[in-house]
């Protein structure tokens, strides 16, 4: 493994994985849940109804809609925040995380 120096933290094992100081990404992430988190959508998607929901989008495809490799999300094809259903299967398609990124990109929802 290769040894990484961070300026905050000093010395950590760089991974693949790990591109980033382990801590300085914890308080990163510690940070966003504070000030730019929504509460509410993060509550809907730890809800078994959510979970239920994306298991089932899955299990009938479990590939990306973009670019046919093994989907690893469910996404929102009309975002919830412009009025898109949260739980219709008509408004929910399978995508990898690649295909997902671009997505939200885009439509100017990734921060």
């Amino acid at each position: 493994m290769k040894k990484k120096i961070c300026p905050i933290h000093g010395f950590w094992n760089q991974t693949h994985a790990k591109q980033r100081c382990p801590k300085c990404t914890k308080d990163r992430n510690k940070t966003y849940d504070r000030t730019r988190r929504n509460k509410e959508l993060d509550k809907f998607y730890h809800s078994k109804e959510w979970k239920n929901t994306r298991a089932l989008v899955l299990s009938e495809n479990p590939f990306c809609v973009e670019c046919g490799h093994p989907a690893q999300m469910v996404d929102h094809k009309k975002a919830i925040k412009d009025g898109g259903a949260k739980l219709d299967l008509n408004n929910l398609q399978p995508m990898c995380n690649s295909c997902h990124n671009k997505k939200e990109i885009e439509e100017g929802n990734r921060w």
